[in-house]
């Protein structure tokens, strides 16, 4: 029995640890979107993993709450549930807001680039570009000077998640250099744009 409820609890931790570790990448995913200049590829792994975790949790309150005899532990029990849920949807939704604001940006800059949009992100970018267009004719405005595109060249700071031999700022460089896990650089974007959302650097 004793053996039997330790490789449960063993089990139970493992899990707790497996979700800790890739609700942190997803946080690590949502400040790499928020801090880049550039829209960076599309999380849909984990995106999809943690709309998937708030459908189930949603099943378990759901089932604990059609208890015929509900008590004050299977109550708290729901609000633990229920308050996880609102945090992932608060990171969720965060994520998609801060992609929303870069396609429209996007938008008013004429940029043809969907290379790292969704389908529905691409449509969305394709329908606006549209509106915006019908407006401005419709109401006879000249078209607006476009904004700039974002910069490739905006200095952003940088976190090393792990240890990097001969790192180059550009690729033409003659010498590269080391950087050790835990430092942090303030690097042009260009230089570690390839690097985002891999498991070397992370922009803080």
């Amino acid at each position: 029995m004793t053996t039997q409820h330790s490789h449960s609890q063993f089990t139970q931790n493992h899990e707790m640890s497996q979700e800790s570790n890739e609700f942190n990448k997803l946080l690590r995913t949502i400040q790499n979107e928020i801090q880049s200049p550039v829209l960076e590829i599309f999380d849909n792994v984990r995106v999809s993993q943690f709309k998937q975790m708030i459908f189930n949790q949603q099943q378990i309150i759901a089932n604990l709450k059609n208890q015929t005899d509900v008590s004050s532990i299977t109550l708290m029990q729901c609000q633990t549930f229920q308050i996880e849920i609102s945090r992932i949807q608060y990171y969720l939704t965060l994520y998609s807001k801060t992609r929303l604001r870069k396609i429209h940006q996007m938008a008013r800059c004429n940029s043809n680039d969907t290379s790292k949009m969704t389908s529905d992100e691409n449509t969305l970018f394709e329908k606006y570009k549209l509106l915006r267009n019908e407006f401005l004719q419709k109401s006879q405005i000249f078209e607006p000077k476009a904004e700039a595109k974002p910069d490739m060249s905006t200095f952003v700071f940088v976190r090393i998640l792990t240890n990097v031999d001969n790192f180059k700022i550009h690729p033409d460089d003659e010498y590269g250099f080391e950087m050790q896990k835990g430092e942090v650089y303030l690097f042009p974007y260009y230089s570690v744009h390839d690097f985002i959302n891999t498991n070397t650097f992370e922009l803080i």
